[in-house]
């Protein structure tokens, strides 16, 4: 038998998974809703994203945005961190921000098209830098695009 202290210990961590994975199936149902083009034809959206910065609340953030739209994602605070990443998976895209310490955005990007299968990852600089010149380095780089922080939402579900 348990304790009765326990078992409201116990109820309170069922209610959270309840929670959990009531939110699970919302987000669930949110992919499975992006997975399939509206128009025959229509392109589908990148499915599997990873994000990288070094700012920890703005990676985090940009992060759990992705999976309430229904993205799978995973987050890396760095360059180093994101190649081990990429050499363990494979993702559609990346959201990767320029000004990071140790690899920069740049050479992150350099890196990531000399993987195997690199050139398929879509790369989206995610930066505070935005005036023409930037925009010409990003896609001088490898990027695909160039998004200027803070980002849209809209801009999100175009991942």
């Amino acid at each position: 038998m348990i304790p009765s202290s326990n078992l409201n210990h116990f109820q309170g961590r069922n209610e959270f998974a309840q929670s959990s994975h009531a939110l699970n199936d919302a987000e669930q149902r949110a992919a499975s809703d992006m997975t399939s083009p509206d128009m025959p034809g229509e392109e589908q959206v990148a499915r599997r994203v990873l994000v990288v910065d070094d700012n920890v609340d703005a990676a985090d953030s940009t992060g759990e945005l992705l999976r309430i739209l229904g993205y799978d994602v995973e987050v890396a605070h760095g360059g180093h961190a994101a190649l081990e990443l990429l050499a363990a998976a494979r993702f559609d895209a990346a959201l990767i921000d320029i000004g990071m310490p140790l690899m920069d955005g740049y050479e992150l990007a350099a890196c990531v098209r000399n993987l195997a299968g690199g050139d398929a990852i879509r790369l989206i600089a995610l930066t505070g830098w935005g005036n023409d010149e930037d925009k010409s380095r990003t896609g001088a780089a490898g990027f695909n695009d160039h998004w200027v922080k803070p980002i849209d939402i809209e801009k999100l579900k175009q991942v």
